[in-house]
């Protein structure tokens, strides 16, 4: 959770953001291979095929160009990494209570980088420090979502369905008028939603659902 944003301070400057993106968004494979490398649940093929498919839908989204080969690319790579890394230890300590884990997600971002703060603080305005708190609980919300979903789900069958974050992204912009849909990033969000709906069927004939733990505010 520290490296993640600090890769993408330093990359955003660097290379286009549908670049950035495009390697960015190969973290759902990475989750399947770190999964396996650590003798994990792989999901099998379809997780595999699914997890090919809403990557197909992000290149479609996203348009990469010959910027992905930018030696930048290596941090958004670094970006990929982390969040694949976090999603899968995550499942390691999933006997542990959810507000204990979030408290150490928080703690040891807030913790260094409370050290260098001083160097570039602005004291943001009214309107910034109401946009930074609720990015900030929602972000909460969200983080706590995923862990209990890799709690119950091994991380490879649900990393397909991270892609539809991207492509919730693009249905907001498209709500909002602030993008224009055109036929290809239709299709690949289409693919999308398709990979993570078969990764979420597969991963219930395959997974059964547990109770929920006692560690659990809900």
């Amino acid at each position: 959770m520290l490296g993640m944003p600090l890769c993408f301070i330093w990359v955003l400057p660097r290379m286009s953001g549908q670049d950035m993106l495009a390697v960015f968004w190969t973290a759902p494979v990475l989750v399947i291979a770190i999964a396996i490398m650590t003798r994990g649940q792989s999901g099998g093929v379809l997780t595999f095929a699914a997890a090919a498919i809403g990557f197909v839908g992000i290149i479609l989204i996203c348009k990469p160009d010959t910027g992905v080969f930018h030696p930048a690319a290596l941090l958004a790579l670094g970006m990929a990494l982390c969040l694949a890394f976090y999603i899968v230890m995550s499942r390691t300590m999933r006997h542990e209570a959810e507000l204990t884990k979030l408290v150490h997600t928080a703690l040891w971002v807030f913790v260094p980088l409370t050290f260098v703060l001083p160097f570039f603080w602005q004291t943001p305005t009214l309107q910034g420090f109401v946009a930074m708190s609720v990015i900030g609980v929602m972000s909460c919300g969200m983080l706590y979502a995923l862990d209990l979903a890799v709690e119950r789900v091994p991380p490879a069958f649900l990393a397909p369905v991270l892609y539809t974050q991207f492509a919730w992204d693009m249905v907001l912009r498209w709500s909002l008028h602030t993008a224009t849909p055109d036929t290809r990033t239709i299709i690949g969000t289409l693919l999308v939603f398709v990979a993570a709906g078969s990764a979420i069927l597969w991963s219930a004939r395959q997974v059964p659902l547990p109770q929920l733990s006692r560690s659990s505010p809900l």
